[in-house]
């Protein structure tokens, strides 16, 4: 984390600039997560029941 004092202004711009990419990037990362824990799931569950 960047200091309170260090860079205010500039953290704040570069915070605001990536909000907006940071929230696709986590809804993205959490739909691929559920799809991929999905088929992890079905697939363990497979592999108990054979």
């Amino acid at each position: 984390m960047i200091g309170p004092v260090r860079g205010r202004t500039a953290s704040r711009r570069r915070r605001t600039g990536l909000r907006d990419e940071g929230a696709t990037m986590t809804t993205f990362i959490l739909v691929s997560g559920m799809f991929t824990g999905t088929h992890i799931w079905q697939d363990t569950a497979a592999r108990l029941t054979a």
